[in-house]
């Protein structure tokens, strides 16, 4: 037992309590000890006590708690584990009460969860842990879920990376990551908390959270010289995607100080750190964005990184989408391969991303029929609408 036996009357000995007619059991009897004040039910989560005096004049008290059941939240009831519910109850007023063995001084720690961060890709609650009256805290942890297509995964455990014993009458705070939970905002979290002492381990309040977009830090320059020599603080901005630099990536500036889906990121030079988590400049490294996205991306003054690219091989290419169609594929001379830059969906002719492909009609041949698609002459844009092509013919496609 946490508690001291100098905090008991007859130094920690079980003495017999017997009120006529209702009980008569063996029980602690706890001293109504001067450092508790006047919250003796506040610091021990009692609904009442019964108060008795030694033949020396001695004043002590043994705990109850009101039966509570399946109710919600931090009552009494639930604070004391149930070994230390006496055989002894008490009923007033049609309630029924419980007589605590050890008087109550040993509970359960409490814990609450809080929402700190709720990027999709970096959730991270705060959890605030208090500890009990006499009882060490030794483990504290969360569970975690995430809504997927209204399906819930399953219930994952995660722990702060150190987790130290914490002393009794303390109340510490800690925040526990529990990184990516899904693949975009708006997916439901729900995270509950809990704590352990040597009465054992008690729940905290489930809380739910919605992600959102994924901050990342930059700060725009109308040059890239600017951006490139920076390093001083950064701005936050958001982007829909777990990568700042992939085809369907938008870069959104906040309003506010709050994610915004409808305010893109302005054209122009961008300084960031190497990994867009840090919170000033690296004076190096640089993004250029156009129409919210990564147009190219370097480091210095003239050392430019594209971004990835995916490779297209198509079947069949002419300026004709008549003969385009009409060309059986395969191996042939008028194969043609596209480099598709992942940062801006543009087609181009070579893995640098530098030459626009040509204008014209590129085909793939799909289960004996080809299906073929426009790029646009504003150059290497895919057509919005493609056709569909079989036996030589072309029709558009609905």
């Amino acid at each position: 037992m946490a508690a001291p036996s100098n905090a008991y009357l007859f130094n920690g000995a079980r003495m017999p309590l017997h009120i006529e007619g209702q009980i008569k059991i063996d029980n602690y009897i706890a001293l109504l000890l001067a450092e508790y004040g006047n919250q003796v039910k506040q610091l021990f989560f009692l609904d009442g006590m019964l108060r008795l005096t030694d033949v020396n004049g001695n004043t002590g008290f043994v705990g109850i708690v009101k039966d509570s059941g399946f109710s919600q939240g931090y009552t009494p009831y639930k604070m004391h584990a149930p070994a230390r519910f006496s055989k002894g109850r008490l009923q007033l007023d049609g309630l029924t009460y419980f007589i605590l063995n050890d008087a109550g001084l040993n509970t359960y720690a409490q814990v609450y969860a809080e929402e700190n961060n709720n990027s999709f890709n970096n959730v991270i609650v705060t959890i605030t842990l208090q500890q009990s009256y006499y009882n060490t805290t030794t483990d504290y942890y969360v569970q975690w879920r995430v809504n997927r297509n209204n399906v819930w995964s399953d219930w994952l455990v995660v722990r702060a990376t150190n987790t130290p014993a914490l002393a009794p009458r303390t109340t510490s705070f800690v925040n526990i990551s529990i990184g990516t939970v899904g693949e975009s905002r708006g997916m439901e979290v729900q995270v509950r908390p809990y704590i352990t002492n040597e009465e054992g381990t008690q729940a905290g309040e489930l809380i739910s959270l919605i992600t959102t977009l994924k901050r990342v830090y930059m700060k725009r320059f109308d040059n890239r010289a600017d951006a490139a020599h920076y390093s001083g603080p950064l701005d936050y901005y958001y982007i829909n995607a777990p990568v700042l630099v992939t085809q369907q990536t938008v870069i959104y500036k906040t309003g506010n100080g709050t994610q915004s889906t409808t305010n893109q990121a302005d054209d122009g030079w961008y300084a960031r750190t190497p990994n867009n988590d840090g919170l000033n400049g690296d004076a190096s490294h640089w993004y250029y964005i156009s129409d919210g996205k990564v147009a190219t991306e370097g480091t210095g003054d003239g050392i430019i990184v594209n971004p990835p690219s995916t490779y297209f091989l198509w079947a069949n290419y002419d300026t004709s989408a008549a003969l385009a169609c009409s060309l059986s594929g395969g191996a042939n001379a008028s194969q043609r391969g596209t480099y598709q830059k992942d940062s801006n969906g543009t087609h181009y002719a070579d893995a640098a991303c530098t030459i626009l492909a040509a204008d014209g009609t590129y085909t793939n041949l799909v289960a004996g029929t080809n299906r073929y698609y426009r790029i646009a002459m504003s150059g290497g844009r895919l057509a919005a609408n493609g056709y569909y092509c079989s036996n030589g013919a072309v029709a558009p496609i609905n």
